[in-house]
């Protein structure tokens, strides 16, 4: 561990700690950093970054994630003034000392990727979660790696894939819109995927009802060029049974909310087998059938080997924090890191860094 720098890996409480004075996507337990980059909008890189609001604290965005923060908490809007820096991807800018460049991951709008280099030339790198092919890659000595697929053989024995899951997905939609509402269960980025393929690619006139916060979300990925309904009703004003062929668009985190006497569709990659992207969870009948299908946009298997490759990283640690990935998946990878690729690696959970990370370490 000759070569770890001091100020780098990732914190017990979730922080990515990219040098001293900035973290990615969590807050340091010890209060050093002044700034944080937000690599995206989804729930489980959000841990508390409202608190880089706060006076002297910057929160580093793209400006697609600053507007999915601003249509999901409108209460933030008062609290901004200059402690937002919204940084447009391939844009390197100096901020507070520390050259700061976003790349686009390829994830959902407004991801990213990012790269922080300090004036005695240490550059540290952090992947967020990121999807396949990029444009660009970054490029750093020092790689904090996203662990969500466990393994360089992750997804080599699948015989299907996202273009199968989204066919079978609308297939189940066609077959059950006579039943009743169908719902649809997806994260922000793959949500309005779902919502642009049944425009595109399912022959019938659907009415669409999502709540206030998803009809804003769809709007912002509707200004970013994907396809989105025309109108969505509002859930809360009016009612399912006065049309035909509905699909409500819901977050992922309200799961269990509606009505048991429709079709639910989890859309997620909890557990994909080799074999089909659904997992049923109950039988087709008149009145319930609910599904997982197993639609994401992550990177997996050669292609992470390949992006590794490409960051020309000298050490990488692999992510092991719970809400993102877990122990097992770091320690897994990041065997693969070194059985491989020869590039000394790390989970991040068997570094000094991890335990550290809970006390006033940097007092």
């Amino acid at each position: 561990m000759s070569n770890l720098p001091e100020y780098f890996g990732v914190e017990k409480a979730g922080a990515i700690r990219l040098g001293k004075d900035v973290v990615a996507d969590g807050t340091d337990v010890a209060n050093e950093s002044t700034l944080r980059i937000q690599s995206h909008a989804h729930s489980d890189h959000l841990k508390d970054y409202k608190h880089y609001l706060n006076h002297p604290r910057k929160l580093i965005t793209t400006e697609g994630t600053k507007d999915i923060l601003l249509a999901e908490n409108r209460t933030i809007k008062r609290r901004i003034g200059g402690r937002l820096i919204v940084l447009n991807t391939d844009e390197a800018r100096t901020i507070d000392g520390k050259k700061i460049i976003l790349y686009d991951a390829n994830h959902m709008i407004g991801s990213a990727q990012a790269v922080v280099e300090y004036e005695n030339g240490d550059r540290f790198g952090y992947s967020g979660d990121f999807g396949w092919p990029l444009d660009k890659v970054l490029k750093a000595d020092f790689l904090v790696l996203d662990s969500t697929y466990s393994s360089f053989q992750q997804g080599n024995n699948q015989i299907w894939n996202r273009d199968t899951a989204f066919r079978d997905f609308g297939n189940i939609i066609l077959e059950r819109k006579k039943y009743g509402p169908i719902h649809i269960y997806a994260h922000t980025g793959v949500l309005q995927e779902c919502a642009q393929y049944i425009l595109r690619n399912l022959n019938e006139d659907f009415t669409f009802f999502g709540t206030e916060d998803v009809i804003a979300l769809n709007s912002i990925f509707s200004d970013n060029g994907m396809e989105q309904p025309q109108e969505i009703k509002d859930i809360s004003k009016e009612q399912y049974s006065d049309y035909e062929n509905v699909v409500v668009l819901r977050k992922y985190n309200t799961r269990g909310s509606s009505t048991n006497f429709s079709t639910i569709l989890d859309i997620s990659n909890r557990g994909a087998s080799n074999n089909s992207p659904i997992k049923t969870k109950s039988k087709i009948d008149d009145k319930i059938y609910k599904a997982q299908i197993c639609i994401t946009k992550h990177a997996k298997g050669n292609e992470v080997k390949e992006y590794i490759e490409k960051t020309e990283a000298k050490l990488v640690i692999t992510d092991s924090y719970e809400i993102r990935a877990g122990l097992k998946k770091a320690t897994e990878l990041s065997n693969d890191i070194k059985k491989v690729l020869g590039i000394e690696s790390f989970p991040s959970h068997e570094l000094d860094y991890w335990e550290k990370s809970t006390s006033t370490y940097f007092e």
